[in-house]
């Protein structure tokens, strides 16, 4: 049996493995953690209990179509009305900045020096109207569609049903001055190998665990362990 490191997928050492307390350590990032439930089928990593079903979380849907399963997640959250709030201070002060730097004798340093809090506003402000009315469709049929909308955002991707082997949940963690930020992602392992990743930054790991469950359900797939995704 191998086992991998679930935080950062490098291969753990015998010497680094307790079977009698099913628990690991690993000498790459120093995480402990444990193995049990998972064990070996013919090759391949298997769950030795079924995972927990994942309720379906507030603002996704699911409509089954007959050639299809439509998905579709609503962005809105609590941090559309945070950030509303804040694009509405901080665009407002360079509404009021270019007030006075349009006035007769204002000096030319005083249009160029907020360009960048300019570009960082437009920016967020177009984030913030994205969050209020966009939706991510997921179509499952004979392919596995996603597209974000109505406003264009990038992350359009169409991929073969039969090309999928897995999904899986990774998470990704970014450290600040506030703390640390999770977000998790949707990612799929193909029957070649390759990893791709199908949807990212949802910022609740139920939306994610609960997107993977019901298209693995519909393509038949059964739930197995993959190196590196992200443990509940």
């Amino acid at each position: 049996m191998q086992l991998y490191c679930p935080h950062c997928g490098q291969q753990i050492q015998a010497d680094d493995i307790n079977l009698d307390k099913e628990l690991a350590k690993c000498r790459s990032c120093n995480a402990v953690f444990s193995f049990h439930g998972v064990i070996e089928d013919g090759g391949r990593r298997v769950r030795r209990k079924p995972r927990p079903a994942v309720p379906q979380p507030r603002g996704i849907t699911v409509e089954d179509t007959g050639l299809e399963l439509r998905i579709v997640r609503r962005w809105f959250g609590a941090a559309a009305v945070f950030l509303l709030f804040f694009c509405v201070m901080w665009d407002g002060f360079l509404v009021a900045w270019y007030a006075m730097a349009t006035r007769a004798g204002a000096p030319l340093i005083m249009k160029l020096v907020p360009l960048l809090h300019v570009a960082i506003g437009a920016g967020l402000t177009y984030y913030t109207l994205c969050l209020f009315v966009n939706r991510t469709v997921v179509g499952v049929g004979r392919e596995l569609t996603i597209t974000h909308g109505p406003l264009p955002w990038p992350g359009r991707r169409s991929i073969d049903a039969g090309d999928i082997d897995q999904l899986y949940v990774a998470r990704r963690i970014r450290y600040s001055r506030n703390g640390p930020r999770e977000w998790y992602d949707l990612r799929a392992v193909t029957r070649d190998g390759r990893r791709q990743k199908l949807i990212s930054g949802l910022p609740e790991p139920e939306q994610a665990l609960y997107l993977e469950q019901v298209i693995e359900q519909r393509l038949g797939l059964p739930d197995r362990p993959v190196e590196g995704e992200f443990k509940e």
